[in-house]
């Protein structure tokens, strides 16, 4: 991070690097990560990996601000280049926030279909269910938790 920094501070202007910092900043300094991370798109060249990691950067920090249409923007673009169970796992979250219901479920059963052991997504899921009045299905989720619960404890 030390390096990547003072490089850039010394004129080196790549889209990588940008990328990079954005990824490496996230947790600590999500507005220097948003930065970075709008500066490496802006970049046509930008390869694949990193154009994730900023087009990942900048959606959960919308999601983050409550501020959902901004943040499905650009999780549209990274659904669309990858299969993530995670990315789906946001894109409900903003749905949510949105209360649009019928699509917030959709994008939970995709990410769990990608990746069935997500307790978490599982557990929106069923309440969501529950608030839908689909009672078959919400303890459905719920005995698949009960049961990934005992397994991971086992194990």
């Amino acid at each position: 991070l030390k390096l990547l920094l003072q490089s850039q501070r010394e004129g080196l202007n790549d889209p990588e690097v940008h990328a990079t910092l954005a990824q490496l900043l996230f947790q600590k300094e999500p507005d220097q990560a948003v930065s970075h991370a709008r500066i490496a798109l802006k970049q046509p060249k930008l390869s694949i990996e990193p154009r994730l990691n900023a087009l990942f950067a900048l959606s959960s920090h919308h999601q983050s601000r409550q501020q959902p249409e901004l943040a499905l923007g650009y999780l549209d673009e990274l659904i669309r280049l990858r299969r993530s169970a995670s990315d789906w796992e946001l894109r409900a979250l903003c749905l949510l926030q949105k209360r649009d219901l019928p699509a917030t479920i959709k994008a939970l059963e995709t990410a769990i279909g990608i990746d069935p052991n997500l307790l978490l997504a599982r557990n929106l899921l069923a309440q969501l269910y529950e608030d839908q009045r689909q009672f078959e299905l919400a303890n459905t989720q719920k005995q698949i938790i009960r049961r990934l619960t005992q397994f991971l404890q086992q194990n």
